[in-house]
């Protein structure tokens, strides 16, 4: 039985926008059909892996965008002469951590620690925030889903890792909009192009991101409630000590005596949660 008119004319209606949209990105992007990546040959478990498999399916893109950029760009030192750019490509790889970010500038999602510093390995920091929920747009890009945001967020730190010194201009603009990114270089989204090649070229060939292992929260000091492994302990001259409960059991069984005090002053100790 075949299908539907309308569904024939829907589908046919979504097989040419997709033939559009391969053509484009032929014609602006051809390194990324020709550039072949190594698929991650263990099993991944955690958001970690799954983060350093996208570095391995990507890193062709950002390579044949810095020789195509690397083409037609040239700066000037101070004698005027014109001197070739060159890429830093992190000789040892990518390590990624998912935690929490400390960073003045609120809302930071990612952040890319050089390989020139850390033995010849970037090591690149994504905020546990971003869930990389396939089925939801919680930030709102135009092109994409969470997930697809993730990865754009894992690639603008990538290319941070090849133009030291550049920040969001640059060698590292110019990479990024070659390789189809839409938006400020400071909180940079996805275009349509970038996009279709995440969804198509990078996610089918992993796990939901958002079935994996989730990474520790730390939780902010005076809210760790009722959960803390730490009891609160505190001294008749008013210092405050925190120790576990065992340590807590040995000093309230003992002399329960202020370490700070000269023991003739008899200042004592409490703790309300133990007992």
């Amino acid at each position: 039985m075949g299908a539907k008119p309308n569904d024939q004319n829907a589908l046919d209606t979504q097989l040419e926008e997709l033939a559009i949209m391969e053509e484009r990105i032929t014609s602006s992007m051809p390194w990324v059909n020709y550039a072949i990546h190594p698929l991650p040959l263990r099993d991944i478990n955690t958001r970690e892996e799954w983060l350093e498999a996208a570095c391995m399916m990507m890193k062709p893109w950002i390579d044949g965008a810095a020789i195509k950029e690397s083409e037609v760009r040239t700066l000037k030192d101070k004698n005027g002469i014109p001197v070739t750019i060159e890429v830093i490509v992190p000789p040892k790889g990518f390590d990624v951590a998912v935690a929490p970010i400390e960073k003045a500038s609120r809302g930071c999602l990612g952040i890319c620690r050089h390989a020139t510093f850390h033995n010849g390995r970037a090591r690149i920091q994504l905020n546990p925030k971003m869930t990389g929920d396939e089925t939801k747009n919680s930030w709102n890009i135009p092109h994409g889903n969470d997930a697809t945001y993730l990865v754009h967020v894992l690639l603008h730190e990538m290319v941070h890792a090849y133009t030291e010194g550049h920040g969001h201009r640059g060698y590292f603009s110019a990479i990024m909009k070659r390789l189809n990114t839409a938006g400020k270089m400071t909180s940079s989204i996805p275009g349509d192009m970038q996009a279709h090649l995440i969804d198509t070229r990078v996610l089918p060939f992993l796990p939901l991101y958002s079935d994996l292992h989730v990474p520790f929260e730390i939780v902010p000091r005076g809210k760790r409630g009722a959960g803390s492994r730490l009891l609160k302990m505190v001294t008749g001259c008013g210092l405050i000590m925190r120790a576990s409960y065992m340590v807590v059991e040995e000093i309230m069984l003992g002399e329960q005596l202020c370490p700070a005090c000269d023991v003739e002053n008899l200042c004592e100790i409490s703790c309300e949660d133990w007992g």
